[in-house]
């Protein structure tokens, strides 16, 4: 069993995908990893890039747009690692990143989903945890409370806009752009709904890892820039 297995789902991701995967390799250090990249049709250059630059990445085409559940399934089912890392082609992994969360989750048993930090591009931080939907949550979404007053601890609850996201904590559900899992969890708890094309399937997953009595965690120590 390798210590990690990275997922990445691609669809017209050729200004990005070099660059996510370069930093991958860089950031591995003694980790034994496979990536696979599942892309979903891309009508660029992707899967060329992937295929002629990144020889040792594992590369699934698909004749069609299948979705993100859909597709990022085809490769949790086939990686081999003890954890397993959904990772957004738009992104790009700093430093130490990666080992310093596979020697967190080694600490901490019954942490079932792990978050970075995640930075802007001009490396400010952006806020990337959130709390559980409720009704109470879309009503201040839908009547723009959310957004007129983002830090309060009532109507900005959703997007956490309360938290500075500078100390490590358990949350709700750590965003999906860059996200482990431990196998054992992802086991009992299931794959991703493959009914959610695209959006919500981070949110769905971590409430089933923290209702099958999992920790979702964020830990800001491994930073990771998001575009």
């Amino acid at each position: 069993m390798n210590d990690l297995s990275i997922v990445i789902v691609t669809w017209n991701s050729e200004d990005y995908i070099a660059d996510c995967l370069r930093s991958v390799c860089e950031s591995r250090e003694d980790l034994t990893l496979d990536v696979f990249v599942v892309d979903n049709n891309s009508a660029d250059g992707t899967a060329g890039i992937v295929e002629r630059v990144f020889p040792q990445v594992h590369l699934i085409r698909n004749p069609a747009n299948l979705g993100f559940a859909r597709a990022t399934n085809q490769g949790l089912r086939l990686g081999a690692g003890k954890y397993m890392l959904l990772l957004n082609p738009d992104t790009v992994i700093k430093n130490e990143a990666l080992p310093l969360m596979v020697e967190f989750m080694d600490s901490n048993p019954r942490v079932g989903s792990l978050g970075p930090q995640l930075l802007n591009p001009d490396r400010t931080v952006q806020p990337s945890c959130r709390e559980f939907l409720s009704y109470e949550i879309l009503i201040w979404e839908f009547t723009g409370l959310s957004r007129l007053f983002p830090h309060h601890h009532r109507f900005g609850r959703w997007r956490m806009g309360y938290f500075d996201h500078n100390s490590p904590r358990e949350v709700d559900q750590p965003m999906g752009a860059c996200l482990m899992l431990r196998r054992e969890a992802l086991e009992e708890v299931g794959l991703l709904d493959e009914d959610l094309f695209m959006f919500m399937n981070d949110q769905d997953l971590c409430y089933r890892l923290k209702q099958a009595g999992w920790t979702n965690y964020f830990n800001p120590t491994s930073k990771v820039l998001h575009y």
